[in-house]
């Protein structure tokens, strides 16, 4: 996935030295595994703003 977002492409650099990145199509899974309660470290970024009905199916991808 591309990230246009500057924020998002910067706060990334941080990931490679704790943490780790997936890219699975149409989101990004990014997970620091020495802090799992930290925010900003453990997140999904999608490639669109959500639509109705994406909650159920936002909420799913986030807990697997």
């Amino acid at each position: 996935m591309n990230i246009r977002s500057l924020g998002y492409r910067t706060d990334l650099i941080f990931t490679r030295f704790d943490g780790l990145t997936e890219d699975r199509g149409s989101y990004l899974v990014v997970r620091t595994f020495s802090n799992p309660n930290y925010f900003w470290g453990n997140l999904l970024i999608f490639e669109s703003a959500p639509r109705i009905g994406d909650f159920e199916k936002w909420t799913t991808l986030f807990k697997s």
